[in-house]
Parts: structure tokens; sequence; C-alpha cells
């Protein structure tokens, strides 16, 4: 199955905040309770990241795996691990 990063639009916010909620439970089954709390990252940071291009879903087959915002000061091992679709 294919596996690639495409850009996350305005209508894929519904999706990120899914996602971004299953990890703070995973989170949070895992110990972890501190990290994002209720309230980091807020719909506010989502959607100016989407604005500035900076916002990326990771797509295997036709679903959505993780949400994550990369922006030019960021260093990702994933940037040459997987093909990226950009338009």
């Amino acid at each position: 199955m294919e596996r690639f990063v495409r850009k996350a639009t305005a209508k894929d916010l519904p999706v990120v905040l899914n996602l971004i909620e299953s990890g703070r439970r995973i989170m949070r089954e895992n110990g972890n309770t501190h990290q994002w709390g209720d309230c980091h990252p807020t719909v506010a940071q989502i959607e100016e990241d989407m604005a500035d291009g900076c916002s990326y879903l990771l797509i295997e087959g036709r679903q959505s795996h993780s949400h994550l915002c990369l922006h030019s000061r960021t260093r990702c091992h994933l940037r040459s691990h997987l093909r990226w679709t950009l338009d």
C-alpha cells in the first residue's frame, strides 16, 4: 500500500483534530499527561499552520494516519523517506 505525505488544507481540519485527540488519548494511556494537555495545539494554531503551508498529513491507502507541522526550521527524517505531494 502506498504511503505519502501531502499538505493539509482547511477541509482536513476535522481529520486533524481527530488525529490530535487520538494522540492525546494514547499519550495519557501511556503515562504522558503533560506534553500537550487539553489545549495544545489550539484550533487557531492548526488553522494558521495550514494557511502557512506547513501542515501535512501522512496518508496510507485512503486513510490519514498522522498529522505533522514542519516549519522551515524543522529537521525531520521523514523528508527523505517518503514521497511528498506538495501541490
